[in-house]
């Protein structure tokens, strides 16, 4: 049953994992059927496979020791300043902490005077911090809350970019939520065929009289209350693409379809989940090229997109830290922690999850998917791809592998030797990206253009997901492509898709997503109401295959995951 509780266990189950592991998904072959009833064959003897599961390596994370010279931000930043007052004084405040550590007086510590500080303007991102060093950040308590831009910016609150041994702690991020609500659920209160329109009473938060609505049409998801999730059997589903919303009042909003059928099959009661996407679209951390950098109590209580997005960034950790919906509220963020061109060594520990509209943490490494063109005996065209998830992966120098559409290795590796990328602007969202790349050596002749190119420099994974708390996710609580790792003791509660998935897989035609998988150990977990919108392949997946929109999840044929 959907609302039937399932509750896993998994504890030191290592040989069991490996097991499924082994087999890369699921076995459709059926076995003959045994017409006199003979004894069937015993299986061999084999090695016990924990003996050489050894999960996450032992690594530690530098931290900043505050020695040097300790500034304070009062005099740039105030409690009664504007938004934009504080995001320049913030600044020149970082401005003059590289000039004083260019100077030789080395800045090891600085401190927020407690308080509850605005930040805006209309900069992509309000806060950037960037070749820092051996610099300890204590918001001694503060909360830093981001207004909404009057145009519109894929930015982020802070950037934090090629710093080195760096750490952020005692402080809360927020959004302007009661100028601009952003998740909220809705009520069917009436529906109007001729006007092709829905009205809806909305829960928790009145609504500003001068809020621009705008709403992202492909997250509103139906919306169960009796489970406190999403749900494709219970409440409202839009049929038609949303054209307008307007308010008709504090708590209540009419939305406006392109056709009728969303009015025709609305019923009275129903509930929908809306995410009213601002001008300023903004992620909480946005963290690029990074190495040892430590948060230790920070609080993301929501953000337009994700909440902390990392790329290409070494030695990074996450501690006693959450992302939870602020006081009063139903959601956090769209996004939590999206850790992506991971070099290795990540850790999330003792930290709570909750109220997030994707997954809560997605850690994985990319592949080069889509459609490889050859184009010389050296040089291939790699297609379809997004700028984010493969910028990084491509430089000189950088070696790679190639494995066929079933992830099976081919015995062909080399490096590059050049490489230009090409955005086609015409070409859908997507898959902008393509890169002509040139190896060192020929391809091999039994190339396919549905071959998979790996980055073997990002094979190190290593990482520690321990001791958290994630909470009533639309999604996944953790989705996991790396190898080298340790999952224990976490707890997840009320989860619309499956709860752990560790696997390798093209997933929707556009997401090349895993480094292929070894050496995990997943043990002292507990999932409770998982895979409530009952997806492929299962409430708690190890494998590797190809998931195909909206849900159809076809498990590879060979052994990919060990």
């Amino acid at each position: 049953m959907r609302t039937k509780k399932i509750k896993i266990f998994l504890s030191i189950l290592m040989a069991a994992a490996t097991l499924l592991c082994g087999c890369g998904g699921v076995n459709t072959d059926e076995p003959e059927d045994s017409e006199n009833g003979s004894e069937q064959t015993a299986a061999p003897d084999l090695p016990d496979p924990a003996e050489k599961i050894t999960g996450a390596p032992e690594f530690t994370v530098n931290r900043p020791d505050g020695k040097g010279k300790t500034v304070s931000a009062a005099g740039y930043i105030s409690e009664s300043n504007s938004g934009e007052e504080n995001a320049d004084g913030m600044a020149r405040l970082l401005e003059a902490i590289s000039a004083s550590n260019s100077s030789g007086e080395k800045v090891g510590r600085l401190e927020i005077p407690t308080g509850t500080y605005r930040f805006g303007g209309e900069k992509a991102n309000t806060i950037v911090m960037k070749g820092l060093s051996e610099l300890l950040i204590d918001g001694g308590g503060s909360t830093f809350i981001f207004e909404e831009h009057k145009t519109y910016s894929q930015g982020c609150f802070i950037r934090i970019e090629s710093c080195n041994t760096l750490e952020v702690r005692n402080l809360t991020i927020d959004w302007d939520w009661e100028k601009y609500p952003l998740f909220v659920i809705g009520e069917v209160t009436e529906a109007n065929v001729a006007k092709k329109t829905v009205r809806f009473r909305i829960d928790s938060h009145s609504l500003p009289e001068d809020m621009t609505f705008r709403l992202t049409f492909g997250l509103g998801r139906s919306w169960d209350p009796a489970i406190d999730n999403r749900s494709d059997s219970v409440g409202f589903i839009q049929k038609d693409t949303p054209t307008a919303v307007k308010r008709i009042g504090d708590h209540e909003i009419e939305v406006t379809y392109a056709g009728d059928k969303s009015a025709k099959s609305a019923v009275v009661g129903q509930q929908f989940q809306f995410y009213f996407q601002p001008n300023h679209n903004a992620g909480g951390l946005h963290l690029q090229s990074n190495t040892h950098l430590t948060f230790d109590g920070v609080t993301i209580h929501s953000a337009p997109y994700e909440a902390v997005n990392a790329l290409n960034s070494e030695y990074l950790q996450f501690l006693s830290c959450k992302i939870v919906p602020g006081e009063g509220r139903r959601f956090s963020t769209y996004g939590g922690l999206e850790i992506h061109a991971v070099k290795g060594y990540f850790r999330l520990e003792n930290s709570t999850l909750s109220g997030i509209c994707d997954d809560n943490i997605h850690l994985s490494n990319h592949f080069f998917g889509g459609k490889n063109i050859k184009q010389g005996e050296n040089t291939v065209l790699l297609t379809e791809l997004q700028t984010w998830s493969s910028k990084d992966y491509i430089y000189e120098g950088a070696n790679f592998e190639l494995r066929n559409e079933q992830f099976e290795e081919k015995g062909w590796s080399s490096v590059i030797t050049s490489w230009e990328m090409i955005i086609d602007k015409d070409a859908p969202t997507s898959n902008k990206t393509t890169y002509l790349v040139t190896f060192r050596d020929p391809l091999p002749e039994n190339f396919r253009q549905t071959d998979r190119f790996f980055n073997t420099d990002y094979y190190t994974g290593g990482y520690v997901i321990r001791n958290n708390t994630f909470l009533g996710g639309m999604a996944h609580a953790m989705y996991i492509g790396l190898p080298n790792g340790t999952i224990e003791n976490n707890v997840a509660t009320n989860f619309a898709y499956p709860s752990l998935m560790v696997n390798t897989v093209q997933r929707w035609e556009r997401w090349y997503i895993g480094t292929p998988i070894h050496n995990v150990i997943i043990r002292g977990n507990s999932f409770v109401d998982c895979n409530i919108a009952k997806r492929d392949p299962a409430s708690v997946a190890v494998g590797a295959g190809v998931d195909r929109q909206p849900t159809d999840y076809y498990p590879a044929r060979t052994r990919v995951v060990s």
